[in-house]
């Protein structure tokens, strides 16, 4: 469960949330609620297409000296999510996606998923005829902590 920041148009993160309801991953992409001081993943694809989500790009603090654990590090509930918000041309490496890798090609959209029979909420999938406020092209297909993952542009936000 990771993410890599490959180009940003902004080194802006903020991190005055706190998780709700469920544990995230770096990765994954949450909505943001100012007022209460929280986050949480999309309980729903229409919660998932409004702008103003942000990525969780929480890393673990032993990652120099324990790479292997480091792989399924997620931030509880109760805990500060480091978040950013992600801007057109941003790229990224994760490998928090939804499908079968052998089936994605470069090219093919992305956006986040808000629907739990498609899988777990806040990860990235391909959106077929949703029209999503944030969405991803799929660049490269790589491995992170050898992991299959993807590298994202953002091509909307």
């Amino acid at each position: 469960m990771a993410v890599n920041i490959n180009q940003s148009n902004s080194e802006i993160y903020f991190g005055d949330l706190k998780v709700v309801t469920a544990a995230v991953y770096p990765g994954d992409v949450v909505v943001p609620n100012y007022v209460t001081g929280d986050c949480n993943a999309p309980a729903s694809d229409g919660a998932a297409d409004l702008g103003g989500l942000a990525l969780v790009c929480n890393y673990d603090p032993y990652a120099d000296t324990d790479m292997t654990n480091s792989s399924a590090y997620d931030v509880h509930i109760g805990e500060y999510a480091r978040l950013k918000a992600l801007l057109v041309g941003d790229v990224i490496t994760t490998d928090r996606f939804i499908g079968t890798y052998s089936a994605i090609t470069v090219g093919d959209i992305f956006a986040v998923n808000g629907t739990t029979g498609t899988g777990s909420l806040g990860k990235w999938v391909a959106i077929g005829v949703r029209t999503s406020a944030l969405q991803a092209v799929v660049v490269e297909k790589t491995t992170l902590y050898g992991n299959n993952a993807l590298m994202l542009r953002i091509i909307a936000a």
